[in-house]
């Protein structure tokens, strides 16, 4: 009996850490409902900016701060891995006529990636693919360096969604780490 009630209690705990829970965000700027599972480090809030004017007095006028807050990428979530070592923060930037149309933010952004990889990387090698989240085509631009041990990568994911640019930045040396938010945005919805 004892050794039918120790199996029992093992397999109960098995079964137990095998169930994944998950929390569910959903950001209605652009219809986003994504469920990231339990083991990564989540930031879900982030301050308020501030601005002030030339003379370092703090602008209060509601339609200046609107101007220039429309201009900032507003940061959705980051996720880490345990250690740190791995990144990713969900991002949105408004379309506006200083950002450009898709095609132009999409060139941008991946100029900025590379021009951190020529800083950052040794001999870096890109690759680009396209995810797609029902209508939703997912742009990555991926640069990484092989001859870093561990493998250093840094990828910048881009759509068009709605009024907004989702634009997800992504530094990791866990290839796995990539891969499960991969699945993670996979299995995300857009309205």
């Amino acid at each position: 009996m004892k050794i039918l009630l120790s199996i029992l209690s093992v397999y109960a705990i098995s079964l137990h850490s095998c169930r994944q829970n998950a929390r569910e965000y959903n950001f209605q700027d652009i219809g986003l409902h994504i469920k990231i599972p339990d083991g990564y480090l989540i930031q879900d809030s982030f301050p308020t900016p501030n601005f002030v004017d030339i003379n370092g007095r703090q602008i209060t006028d509601s339609t200046k701060l609107k101007n220039l807050a429309a201009d900032l990428m507003k940061g959705l979530l980051v996720l880490s891995s345990p250690d740190h070592k791995n990144t990713i923060s969900l991002n949105i930037a408004l379309e506006t006529p200083k950002t450009g149309n898709f095609e132009q933010y999409y060139d941008f952004s991946k100029n900025m990636q590379q021009l951190l990889a020529k800083q950052q990387l040794p001999n870096y090698d890109t690759f680009s693919s396209i995810l797609k989240v029902g209508n939703i085509s997912i742009h990555k631009f991926q640069c990484y360096s092989s001859k870093t041990n561990p493998i250093q990568y840094s990828d910048i994911y881009l759509a068009q969604v709605k009024k907004y640019f989702l634009v997800i930045k992504a530094d990791y040396v866990s290839k796995t780490f990539s891969d499960d938010f991969e699945k993670i945005m996979l299995t995300s919805k857009f309205d």
